[in-house]
């Protein structure tokens, strides 16, 4: 997955279940904050269980999300 910014901000990217439990923190930068451009993310769904997930992707004060299907 893939996202771009345009200023140097605070990224958090977390993957959830259905139910809104928290299962992965794929970046975590509020300590300091991405470069702007195009930035690339590899989630690995070895582990998950067919079904659907959500990507919350919070930019600065954004937040985009966005779901996803696993399938074997």
């Amino acid at each position: 997955m893939s996202y771009t910014i345009s200023n140097p901000a605070p990224v958090n990217i977390v993957l959830t279940n259905t139910v809104g439990q928290d299962l992965s923190f794929l970046i975590d930068s509020y300590d300091s904050y991405a470069q702007p451009g195009k930035h690339i993310v590899a989630l690995n769904t070895d582990r998950l269980t067919p079904g659907l997930y959500y990507v919350a992707i919070k930019i600065g004060g954004n937040l985009i999300s966005k779901k996803i299907s696993v399938i074997n």
